[in-house]
């Protein structure tokens, strides 16, 4: 696993970094994988992945950063995550978590 690193405050990189770190950090998630399960041939594929961006209040392109990740299991799996259809033809999905009180 690659060691964690502190990160500048958003406004302080660019998206191409921001890229780089995308890939960085989905290295991290497959390096955990690959202890737990040990060998990555044994992953049948990504059912889905969540990403978050953090960014400047200005900075409207965390697709194309988040991009990255996803494009390095195209480069280790032969496919990439992404939707051309939704169930329902429906344009967009959401999912949601919420924390209840007892």
């Amino acid at each position: 696993m690659m060691p964690l690193r502190a990160l500048p405050p958003a406004s302080f990189y660019t998206p191409e970094q921001g890229q780089v770190f995308a890939r960085d950090t989905m290295l991290n998630v497959l390096s955990v994988l690959k202890a737990e399960i040990g060998d990555l041939d044994r992953v049948k594929s990504c059912v889905k992945i969540l990403v978050f961006v953090a960014s400047a209040d200005d900075f409207y392109n965390q697709p194309a950063v988040a991009n990255d990740a996803t494009k390095l299991l195209g480069e280790l799996f032969g496919e990439e995550i992404g939707m051309n259809a939704l169930p329902g033809n429906l344009p967009i999905e959401i999912e949601a978590i919420f924390e209840l009180y007892e």
